[in-house]
């Protein structure tokens, strides 16, 4: 029996030497309860007070005062809704380095997890608030977003909307009146896709996990289109704002284009 004590003994004592080896290379991770911090859109801290939402009343409360009051977590909102979009974190690990973790918080050998919410806040033609949804990342955000966006009104068919790509092809994409262009860092990788065949366009979004920067919401345009050998697409980052814009432009295209939301 003593023989068999020792053995254990001595395969417990290897397997702490070992996982504290591991621990000290940064290749064991443990989750932990962290002190709750969040962020706003301006990457400034905020307070749990500064999402007190309660002060919004249905058919009382104007756009200037929820612009206000709710700065810190506006995402660059258009006059006819509100997005406002914060993250949050109160859960972490310790004992590595985890991609996707706010590296502000990654000191020690520690890393944060953040989770970003949503509130948006929509305004009749008054400036009056008539509807007010809390919602999380995902399909149903992005639909409302869309529908949301819809209220605007169109942009004079000469204006053609810019907006810089994150792709290291394409510096940035135009929405013309009556085409979709690919500019890219090279003259020679410029690509111009013409609405007078049938094109379909594609826009999506990415809600990223353990985002400690809500200010940055992404999408991708893709453009499938009869007379290209491949589909064109890019990614870029865009204010609730310049969302609206693009949607409400993608909501006029000339037949045969049209657009899908996914």
């Amino acid at each position: 029996m003593l023989p068999e004590r020792c053995f254990i003994r001595k395969i417990c004592i290897i397997a702490a030497v070992f996982l504290l080896s591991l621990l000290e290379t940064g290749c064991l991770i443990f989750p932990t309860k962290m002190p709750t911090r969040i962020r706003g859109t301006t990457e400034a801290q905020i307070k749990k007070s500064d999402l007190d939402f309660t002060f919004i009343k249905l058919g009382a409360t104007r756009r200037d005062e929820v612009a206000a009051r709710l700065a810190a977590i506006d995402t660059g909102s258009p006059p006819q809704f509100f997005w406002g979009r914060w993250a949050e974190s109160s859960w972490g690990v310790v004992g590595g380095v985890v991609t996707g973790l706010d590296p502000g918080d990654a000191m020690g050998g520690t890393g944060r997890h953040w989770h970003c919410h949503n509130i948006l806040i929509k305004f009749d033609n008054q400036g009056i608030a008539e509807e007010k949804l809390a919602i999380e990342d995902g399909d149903t955000l992005w639909h409302e977003l869309v529908a949301y966006s819809r209220h605007l009104p169109m942009a004079p068919a000469s204006e053609t909307i810019r907006i810089p790509s994150t792709d290291a092809r394409y510096n940035e994409i135009v929405l013309a009146a009556e085409s979709i262009k690919f500019l890219g860092a090279k003259p020679k990788d410029d690509v111009t896709v013409n609405f007078s065949s049938p094109a379909l366009i594609h826009l999506r979004p990415h809600f990223r996990k353990d985002l400690a920067q809500p200010e940055l919401t992404c999408f991708t345009l893709e453009v499938d289109h009869p007379s290209a050998a491949v589909k064109r697409k890019a990614n870029f980052c865009a204010s609730g704002q310049q969302l609206a814009q693009i949607i409400t432009y993608l909501d006029h295209l000339p037949a045969p284009a049209r657009w899908e939301e996914k």
